[in-house]
């Protein structure tokens, strides 16, 4: 059940929100900004609990009936603003905010304290509906929250952000995170390091890699295909990269490209296992940091993070990784 007390991290905010509501100095407006998978609906969903909650305490109790109507998702004062369905764009338009916001707002809370507008994504609202939804945060009823989520706050109108408190999301410290992963799930300790590095502060992200097949042979291929070019001629290259097209959508594999040979660097200059991230592959490192020099080792991770750049800036996959495995395989 969502409450303060189940939330890693994030002290300063979980504090800064709990006191917001034992003081009564909550705010109508919260834009709660973060990178994708930090936490941002976790938090405004458990601060959308708490400010619920029929005991009025700094966290929900989990009992009342609002704590249930809200865990059985039938909390008729808490409304979830997303996209039309309609809508070949993922983007909030004027109409969504006219029909979920605007007409709905004006009607006053049917059970509970609050009308609470949770809008996810809220940085993708377009202009026009930004407009269209200044009118009701400059004169909001005293009864109306709003809480936005974003990625990018600088994609709202400087009218918007003054009339809202801020909130940014840090990431987890890499600690908690793989504590928590050791804690609640089944995950080899070995594996641990490995995906907490991915997860980049992200806990949500970390349970998704650690419950990934996909995740995990895409790393298999990886370290096949850069294992693999050592000594191989322009047509492996190639070859190599038709098995790599197939994870041309995954976020995280020129990361992996770019950490193998992070690790190989480690094995090349520290000589020593505890600086390995992946340390399933550690013998596999160590006798890949035999084969070339730290300056090669180098160029071949300058050269997976100018790819990780160019297609960054929607250059063609194939024609990157095509690129890449080239200059991975001429650098010794």
């Amino acid at each position: 059940m969502k409450s303060f007390k189940n939330i890693t991290g994030n002290d300063f905010i979980i504090k800064f929100l709990k006191n917001s509501i034992v003081h009564n100095r909550v705010s109508h407006a919260y834009i709660i900004s973060g990178y994708e998978g930090v936490g941002k609906t976790l938090i405004a969903e458990t601060f959308a609990k708490v400010l619920q909650c029929e005991t009025g305490g700094a966290d929900a109790c989990c009992s009342c009936r609002s704590c249930r109507s809200f865990e059985s998702g039938n909390n008729p004062d808490i409304i979830y603003v997303t996209p039309s369905k309609k809508s070949k764009t993922k983007s909030i338009g004027v109409n969504d905010i006219r029909e979920q916001v605007i007409e709905q707002v004006s009607i006053k809370p049917y059970e509970f304290r609050y009308k609470i507008f949770l809008i996810e994504n809220a940085d993708s609202m377009t202009i026009e509906a930004q407009n269209s939804f200044l009118k009701t945060l400059e004169e909001p009823p005293e009864y109306a929250i709003f809480l936005l989520m974003a990625r990018n706050v600088e994609k709202f109108l400087p009218t918007i952000l003054s009339r809202c408190v801020n909130v940014k999301i840090r990431p987890l410290s890499n600690g908690l995170v793989s504590d928590y992963i050791l804690k609640n799930t089944d995950v080899k300790e070995e594996r641990v390091e490995l995906i907490t590095e991915y997860a980049q502060g992200s806990i949500g992200k970390a349970l998704t890699l650690s419950n990934s097949k996909e995740f995990m042979e895409m790393r298999e291929c990886v370290t096949q295909t850069l294992v693999g070019l050592y000594g191989k001629n322009e047509f492996y290259a190639t070859k190599a990269v038709d098995k790599i097209d197939d994870y041309k959508n995954e976020k995280n594999l020129i990361d992996l490209m770019y950490l193998w040979y992070r690790d190989v660097l480690s094995a090349k200059v520290l000589k020593d296992d505890k600086y390995i991230i992946q340390k399933d592959k550690k013998d596999i490192i160590f006798k890949e940091a035999g084969k070339y020099s730290v300056e090669c080792i180098i160029d071949k991770a300058n050269a997976c993070l100018e790819a990780k750049n160019q297609i960054l800036k929607n250059v063609n996959f194939r024609l990157c990784m095509e690129v890449l495995l080239m200059k991975l395989k001429e650098s010794y």
